[in-house]
């Protein structure tokens, strides 16, 4: 949403965003605390939680290929 609105300034807004910028930002940056967090505490489960989502691309690209 952040970039959409720099980008792209000129497309119809459905609806606002109480607090923007402010808001949205902090939950990007919630969310990367809560990253790296995970990866400071348990490095071994998230390094396989991240493999995981990793092995997940090149399905998504072959299927996503196929269905367009």
């Amino acid at each position: 949403m952040l970039v959409l609105r720099r980008t792209r300034p000129d497309v119809e807004r459905p609806y606002r965003v109480p607090f923007y910028p402010a808001l949205p930002s902090l939950y990007v940056l919630f969310c990367a605390a809560f990253v790296l967090n995970s990866f400071r505490e348990k490095p071994v489960e998230s390094l396989a939680g991240l493999g995981i989502v990793l092995l997940g691309i090149p399905v998504y690209r072959r299927f996503h290929r196929t269905v367009s």
